[in-house]
């Protein structure tokens, strides 16, 4: 596979990942746009470790890179307390430390 056919083909699968995974998850994890920048950006650098280490030619190891990677990322990603209120309106700094300081006592 040529240089910019490899390329072409790990930026297919990161979109690809990126979308199902981000469609799948939707407002759990980070947002779609998010997903399909890093699936773009895992699919290249599993792809090209693939190409290095493994025979064939990278898709499946960008492939599967990209949706361990993306599970990782949404799975452990911190929700932001304005994302959680209902208003995020509000002052989301002052009612986190009302919420929140009777529980460190």
């Amino acid at each position: 596979m040529s240089e910019l056919g490899s390329l072409f083909g790990f930026v297919t699968v990161g979109l690809l990942v990126g979308f199902i995974i981000g469609s799948l998850i939707k407002r759990e994890g980070i947002s779609l746009y998010n997903n399909l920048f890093w699936g773009v950006v895992s699919g290249i650098i599993n792809g090209y470790i693939g190409l290095w280490f493994l025979p064939g030619d990278g898709v499946f190891f960008a492939f599967q890179g990209t949706w361990a990677f993306l599970f990782l990322v949404n799975v452990f990603h911190q929700h932001h307390v304005e994302d959680i209120l209902l208003f995020p309106d509000a002052n989301a700094a002052v009612i986190h430390e009302l919420t929140f300081k009777n529980k460190k006592q």
